[in-house]
């Protein structure tokens, strides 16, 4: 089956070229199984709507910031799991005022644009120019959930929202700092 598919794909495609489209499906089927997997376990603790709702927050920034990416399939799963479930305890613990949320995200705004985008080791570095992008786009969609928090009287879920924004500028801080202690092992 595989000797068949490749020699189909071989025909119109260059060994580089199917690299990428095995790397495309690989990566669907990953996050889609993940997806899925995280979904179940949510919706049997009862948070299908916060599991929903702080996943689009979160992909809305961290596509553009990157973070912490672990090489395994297990790690990974292990890892997300966990990290929305410290959202959902801080979402349910703690109710930050709203002038504070705003405070904290106008900084986390700063560490975005200061700190590059930090992506998976297993993808091309991206471009200055690109990285650069990324910056201005994220700093756009924190500016957008700033926006929100202010303009909107009755946001529902704002709480959760704001720790999964605050999460995630940690785990970005988190990654430059594994990042630049990375290189620092690999000069000496």
């Amino acid at each position: 089956m595989k000797e068949q598919l490749y020699s189909i794909l071989s025909e119109k495609y260059s060994d580089y070229e199917i690299a990428k489209i095995r790397y495309a499906v690989i990566c669907v089927l990953s996050e889609s199984s993940k997806f899925l997997f995280m979904l179940l376990i949510f919706s049997l603790m009862g948070r299908t709507k916060e599991f929903l709702v702080a996943l689009i927050v979160l992909l809305s920034i961290r596509n553009f910031t990157g973070g912490i990416h672990l090489n395994h399939y297990i790690s990974c799963l292990c890892f997300s799991i966990g990290f929305l479930a410290l959202i959902f305890l801080f979402a349910s613990a703690f109710r930050i005022p709203e002038p504070m949320q705003a405070l904290v995200m106008e900084i986390g705004i700063v560490l975005v644009y200061w700190i590059e985008p930090i992506s998976s080791d297993r993808r091309p570095e991206p471009s200055k120019k690109q990285k650069f992008n990324y910056k201005i786009i994220a700093c756009f969609v924190l500016l957008f959930y700033i926006c929100l928090f202010l303009f909107t009287e009755k946001l529902p879920y704002q709480n959760l929202i704001f720790w999964v924004i605050f999460f995630q500028i940690m785990q970005l801080c988190t990654a430059k700092i594994i990042k630049v202690r990375r290189k620092r092992h690999e000069t000496l």
